[in-house]
């Protein structure tokens, strides 16, 4: 019965056992992704760039500022 069972469906199995190894390729994949983004988000919150302002004129002309302690 079983032989018979393995006989009949074997292109079902093998498609299964095909379809199952892309599932799991394809979500490590997706977990190695998920990794990336989280380490980039951890990253981009603990490198956080000040922001640097610049004296200008009405017209936009940069003007050289110096520190008071010199």
């Amino acid at each position: 019965m079983l032989k018979t069972f393995l006989q009949e469906n074997q292109f079902d199995l093998v498609f299964f056992r095909n379809s199952y190894r892309r599932f799991i390729i394809v979500a490590l994949f997706m977990l190695v992704i998920n990794y990336i983004i989280l380490g980039y988000m951890f990253w981009s919150q603990t490198h956080i760039v000040l922001p640097q302002n610049f004296v200008t004129t009405s017209d936009g002309r940069v003007i050289a500022i110096y520190p008071i302690d010199r």
